[in-house]
């Protein structure tokens, strides 16, 4: 993904910004209504040993694993959801329906807020937490 210039794939109702969490993050553009669809993680889909492969390569990374076979790529051509970083106390969650994942806000999410979720598990086990919250459980699970 051309992290350089994230702008270009900005939507409606999302845009990317620097995130006081990790580098860039998912903030929302408009009010977005608690257990509504916030967007979809889209990118290139890859077998889980490609996946294994890319997160032992290290670095940033952005994968979401579909099942046992499939995840999705999102850093080479993904949308504002590739931006979505880890919090302890997320405000979305993830469904995955027909090999696809979708985004939703767990609450009422109001313009400007970063959206966060909960990566456990992880593709990062035991990676220090920069959520930064009070409940933060330290780590990545």
């Amino acid at each position: 993904m051309n992290r350089k210039n994230p702008q270009r794939r900005e939507t409606e109702a999302l845009m990317i910004q620097r995130s006081p969490i990790n580098g860039l993050g998912c903030f929302a553009r408009k009010r977005l209504p608690s257990r509504k669809k916030i967007g979809e993680f889209v990118g290139e889909k890859i077998s889980a040993r490609e996946a294994r492969s890319r997160v032992a390569r290290g670095g940033k990374i952005s994968i979401c694993e579909i099942d046992q076979r499939w995840s999705i790529d999102a850093s080479r051509s993904g949308n504002p959801t590739a931006f979505i970083n880890h919090s302890c106390m997320p405000n979305s969650f993830a469904r995955i329906a027909f090999g696809r994942i979708y985004f939703f806000a767990l609450r009422s999410i109001v313009p400007g807020e970063e959206i966060t979720l909960d990566y456990t598990p992880s593709q990062h086990p035991g990676r220090r937490c920069m959520c930064g919250l009070p409940q933060c459980r330290g780590v990545m699970r």
